[in-house]
């Protein structure tokens, strides 16, 4: 990043992007499938069920497996980004 202010700014938009699926599940008018368009939709939604619904992990396991493909492919870019930047490499975003 450029400066601070670039920094605070893509702060804003990914804590907007990881808050909408919490937004969705609170307003029952909103269709829930968009919810699952997010990924933090994996983490939260099998957190309320297990707490709410008394769910166990054979409810809860494919949402689970979602949210570890979404972690080694986000491991997977910080990992190149994070290689590149020790090389020297110039980072296009």
């Amino acid at each position: 990043m450029k400066d601070i202010t670039d920094l605070i700014s893509r702060m804003k938009l990914l804590g907007f992007f990881f808050m909408l699926p919490a937004l969705v599940m609170l307003f029952p008018q909103i269709p829930q499938w968009l919810g699952k368009l997010f990924p933090t939709y994996y983490f939260i939604h099998p957190l309320l069920i297990i707490t709410q619904s008394g769910a166990g992990w054979s409810d809860v396991w494919w949402e689970a497996v979602i949210l570890i493909v979404i972690d080694v492919i986000v491991l997977m870019g910080a990992g190149r980004i994070l290689n590149r930047r020790m090389l020297g490499r110039e980072i296009r975003v």
